[in-house]
């Protein structure tokens, strides 16, 4: 019979040699193997992983493989939203973000992007309809009719992304003021200054003045 190992060693500090979890039909696999090189600080590391098969009579052949550490997780700057000051119920809402990563050899998608939209109403983790890969711009367009609050005020939407190693980015967020109530004006009176009999009375033509309390609540 022939033995396999792999040499863990360069992803795992505390292992060495290691025979494969299966051998089936020619095919070894490994599994369940934990990264652990904290001794890597570096964004991105290239090891080479060895596996060597040995038979009875110590013939062997090794092959190696290159394998990446990253440490590094994307970035996530520049969210923003419009409308920027207040947002009502049905509202059409768009989002802009700038999503990048510095490891060239994982391709970023608009599919690793997610937008946290559970303050709005909307379901969580919506990709965004457009991401550009050069220059790193994502957007998305929430349309007329989705947005549901349950409650005024402050609302967050937090943009992130994870990459293949499993980083996951710092969020990067925005707010906006949620304003579900209408104002409402009470306490209205009209005076017609010109016919003092009756001063709530008026003819075509007249110059009146009205008043009128006008009650707000948040960005109403």
């Amino acid at each position: 019979s022939t033995t396999i190992t792999a040499d863990l060693s360069v992803i795992n500090t505390t292992l060495g040699n290691v025979t494969p979890t299966f051998y089936e039909n020619q095919i070894a696999t490994w599994s369940n193997i934990t990264v652990n090189r904290a001794d890597i600080t570096d964004a991105f590391t290239n090891v080479n992983l060895t596996i060597t098969a040995t038979d009875k009579a110590t013939n062997s052949d090794s092959e190696n493989t290159a394998v990446k550490i990253d440490n590094e997780a994307r970035s996530v700057t520049v969210v923003t939203l419009t409308p920027a000051d207040f947002v009502k119920n049905g509202d059409l809402l768009t989002i802009t973000a700038t999503v990048t990563d510095n490891n060239t050899t994982d391709v970023l998608e608009k599919s690793d992007i997610n937008a946290d939209l559970s303050e709005f109403g909307i379901v969580l983790n919506q990709n965004p309809n457009t991401y550009n890969s050069g220059t790193g711009a994502a957007s998305w367009t929430i349309e007329t009719g989705l947005i549901n609050f349950d409650n005024g005020g402050t609302k967050t939407i937090r943009v992130t992304s994870t990459d293949k190693a499993g980083n996951k980015a710092t969020a990067g967020t925005d707010n906006v003021e949620a304003d579900i109530t209408a104002p409402v004006a009470t306490n209205i009176s009209m005076t017609n200054a010109g016919n003092a009999d009756y001063p709530t009375f008026a003819n075509d033509g007249d110059e009146i003045s009205i008043t009128f309390d006008m009650n707000y609540t948040s960005g109403s």
